[in-house]
């Protein structure tokens, strides 16, 4: 029987130390690798330097152009519109009118437009009347006779729309209804048409516009009732025209008008020296029991566009 080396027993052993030290070896590299690559705690990360720096660039932009559009909008908005260049609007020859307020009623009156008491006006016929637009002038006049049938002046104001707080002074003046004849081509015809209606009450207000130098005429007249008011208004469409508007005709410009269902618009078939258009424009209103005249001259021309203003706004007051 041979006999063992003792030596033998032990080299399978050899190969599994040198295994474990070489995974330790390996451990010790990884280490070291990670804390070489970690970054230190007492020092930021530089990742975070241009984040931060990108951050304020977007907020500083943000606030500029914020600034710059807040500074645009005050621009646009501080001056008139007419003053900022493109966006000012020809002028048209329509006038500037202070805002228009409805006058005061009497206590327990209603407005015409509620139609509960015969589209009755009860507001004070002067109140009533266009007033000039800014820059007009308008002619010194004596003391006019006051109207029977005027509405007292310490009346309360009722709830009409938009009446205004305190009643303003009316620029228009007491008229009596016949001088109203004197405008017409036939004037004795016109009086006998004026008495044979009763007209109960006249308001006048003239005035010339300094953009153009249009001489404007208004006149109300009131009468007891509406259907006498609309007798009146059928015999001055058909029997009347105003002396200062010669060979009166139908204008297709004033077809603007058509939308007010009671107006009788009409222009002279002479032109001024100003151009094409005509020498003086008149329209004939009725509102319940009220006939208004609008009656605009100029030898240079009246226009469409301050005509139409005037008669449409006179109308507003009356509706």
């Amino acid at each position: 029987m041979s006999e063992q080396n003792p030596t033998a027993e032990t080299e399978p052993d050899q190969p599994v130390e040198a295994v474990e030290t070489l995974e330790t070896l390996e451990t010790l590299e990884t280490l070291e690798t990670l804390e070489t690559e970690a970054p230190e705690p007492d020092r930021p990360s530089a990742r975070r330097r241009p984040r931060t720096a990108t951050v304020v660039r977007w907020t500083a932009a943000v606030l500029l152009l914020v600034g710059s559009g807040t500074a645009a909008a005050f621009g646009v908005t501080a001056p008139a519109r007419t003053d900022i260049p493109g966006l000012a609007t020809p002028n048209d020859g329509r006038y500037s009118f202070a805002p228009l307020t409805l006058p005061p009623l009497p206590s327990g009156r209603s407005t015409p437009a509620a139609g509960d008491q015969g589209h009755r006006h009860y507001a004070d016929l002067r109140s009533l009347v266009l007033p000039p637009p800014k820059g007009a002038v308008t002619p010194v006049l004596t003391a006019a006779p006051a109207a029977s049938s005027s509405p007292s002046p310490t009346s309360s104001p009722s709830a009409s729309p938009s009446p205004a707080a305190t009643a303003a002074q009316p620029t228009a003046h007491w008229a009596a209804c016949g001088d109203f004849a004197k405008l017409d081509a036939n004037p004795a015809q016109l009086a006998v048409i004026v008495t044979e209606n009763a007209c109960r009450a006249a308001a006048t207000q003239v005035w010339t516009a300094a953009a153009d130098g249009t001489r404007t005429e208004l006149w109300l007249q009131s009468f007891g009732s509406q259907d006498e008011a609309h007798q009146y208004y059928l015999e001055l469409t058909t029997r009347s025209a105003p002396k200062d508007v010669p060979q009166p005709m139908t204008v297709p410009n004033d077809t603007p008008l058509s939308g007010l269902s009671d107006a009788f618009p009409r222009a002279s078939g002479q032109s001024g020296t100003g151009g094409t258009q005509p020498v003086g424009r008149f329209a004939y209103l009725e509102s319940g029991d009220i006939v208004a005249t609008v009656l605009m001259t100029n030898p240079v021309g009246v226009g469409d566009q301050p005509f139409q203003q005037v008669v449409t706004l006179q109308s507003d007051l009356l509706n």
